[in-house]
């Protein structure tokens, strides 16, 4: 289980990196020079370090400007017809409420039945994904970390063709090396036992012991998740006291839609390469070469 951080920065500390962090960023060529306060605080927040939160952010433009697919605005508007289309190929959303730790709860769920397969865009899948962490971080900006559940009930071995593990691979370091929100860990249930081999053969090896022990791929559902989450945090239909994960998944996908001119700003805030000084230190995961990445 997860132990509870003690929160101890005041709120001027807090203002004062925010600060410091703008002259950073007016500084830096490459990098956007006008970022939204809100931006800058969850970095601030959620690193607790000045340097980190440099380091973050300068990584956050960097992937974003690398991965147009996943960033773009074009595959990042709630209210296009094809986002709603697709969103229906599964269902994602953030828990209404905490953890009693104060971590966050995503949760994301296959639905690969009744024609849905067809639906299914994986940058547009990823880019919602990235869409709602970006949010969560807004709504919920003293956010204690972040836990990640994966249901795979309906993903059989033949649906594996319809996936870029490269694509995939490139999201997993830009969450872990560009997004300021402590990962807690996560649970992938309902998961066939191809599942664990493609784990292994394809994500496993650039990730830190670490990070794998955070990690729980089982064929349970209700028992895992019971046991990580409080039973009145969850869906109604995974054995708690909240709305189905269908009612759920709507209204976040509504929410992501009320959010779009918010998203429309922030698909500006990539790096500038052509400006990057030739000095500058460049070590994001995005040449093909994976190294092993740590966590927290």
């Amino acid at each position: 289980m997860v132990s509870k951080e003690v929160r101890t920065r005041s709120k001027e500390e807090v203002e004062g990196d925010i600060g410091r962090l703008q002259e950073w960023l007016l500084k830096q060529p490459h990098l956007p020079h006008v970022v939204q306060k809100d931006i800058l605080s969850t970095f601030v927040v959620g690193t607790k370090s000045l340097e980190i939160a440099k380091q973050k952010l300068e990584a956050n433009f960097t992937w974003r400007g690398r991965l147009p697919n996943i960033f773009s605005f074009s595959v990042r508007d709630g209210a296009d017809p094809y986002f709603k289309r697709c969103s229906r190929a599964g269902q994602l959303f953030f828990l209404p409420k905490p953890s009693p730790l104060g971590f966050r709860v995503i949760f994301m769920a296959c639905k690969f039945t009744d024609g849905l397969t067809k639906l299914f865009d994986q940058d547009q899948t990823l880019a919602a994904v990235f869409m709602s962490l970006e949010l969560a971080m807004r709504l919920w900006s003293d956010m204690e970390g972040l836990y990640i559940i994966i249901d795979m009930e309906t993903f059989s071995l033949s649906h594996v063709t319809m996936l870029n593990l490269n694509t995939i691979q490139a999201c997993i370091r830009c969450y872990l090396e560009s997004v300021p929100i402590k990962f807690k860990g996560a649970a992938i249930i309902n998961a066939g036992h191809f599942i664990n081999m493609l784990f292994n053969s394809t994500i496993k090896p650039f990730l830190s012991e670490k990070f794998l022990d955070r990690v729980s791929i089982t064929t349970d559902d209700e028992r895992t998740l019971q046991n990580q989450i409080p039973t009145e945090l969850l869906p109604s239909d995974y054995g708690g006291n909240e709305k189905s994960s269908t009612e759920l998944s709507e209204d976040w996908i509504n929410l992501l839609e009320e959010n779009r001119d918010w998203f429309k700003m922030t698909s500006f805030l990539i790096a500038d390469e052509s400006k990057r000084p030739s000095d500058s230190k460049h070590t994001f995961g995005v040449d093909g070469t994976f190294r092993k990445i740590n966590i927290d």
